[in-house]
């Protein structure tokens, strides 16, 4: 995938692969997974207004609902899984790791809760 200039590999675990194998294997390069209502392949704005319905139908802050913040999600869980922040700069595509670094900020509320498990005095 391009985008912003840079081509983008995204991985898949093993498992989602061989699940969603069926549905790829008639596949061209040039085909399009997700289309818009006009049949046209769906941008990130069009990502973005979709999502931005479905916080109006279940009453999500639609401030809260847009794509970035499933990459926000992604590299949050895997730093939780995975502490290689090298590795998720990759993931991500980011060329300076000190832009994946802004994932590893916590909210008050987070650094809180990890000071009051880890600290025992």
């Amino acid at each position: 995938m391009q985008t912003k200039g840079k081509v983008r590999r995204i991985y898949l675990p093993d498992t989602l692969a061989e699940e969603l194998a069926p549905f790829l294997a008639d596949l061209n390069p040039e085909d399009v997974l997700c289309r818009n209502r006009f049949g046209k392949r769906i941008t990130a704005n069009g990502v973005g207004k979709m999502l931005h319905r479905f916080a109006a139908r279940y009453g999500i802050p639609p401030e809260h609902v847009h794509p970035h913040a499933f990459r926000h999600f992604y590299a949050c869980e895997f730093l939780k899984q995975n502490p290689n922040v090298a590795l998720l700069a990759d993931t991500l595509g980011h060329s300076d790791i000190n832009t994946t670094m802004i994932y590893l900020r916590q909210t008050e509320e987070q650094q809180r809760a990890e000071i009051t498990r880890t600290v025992n005095w």
